[in-house]
């Protein structure tokens, strides 16, 4: 006899949460300094492409965002 499942499967490739991140650069002691945080890797990409298009000599990354 088969019984049916009370609940609905997810795929097994969907994240049950979003994975965040932050827009860091270096400033001038040697510190990172977080610009924007929480983002999703998609729109720190595309904010680190827009500030390093405004300030080209700048060091900045995208970091994993810690809580």
């Amino acid at each position: 006899m088969l019984i049916a499942a009370s609940h609905t499967l997810r795929p097994a490739d969907q994240k049950l949460f979003t994975e965040m991140y932050d827009l860091v650069i270096l400033d001038d002691e040697g510190n990172w300094k977080v610009i924007e945080s929480a983002l999703t890797y998609e729109d720190a990409d595309y904010k680190l492409d827009v500030y390093t298009d405004q300030f080209p000599h700048a060091i900045a990354d995208i970091i994993p965002h810690c809580n």
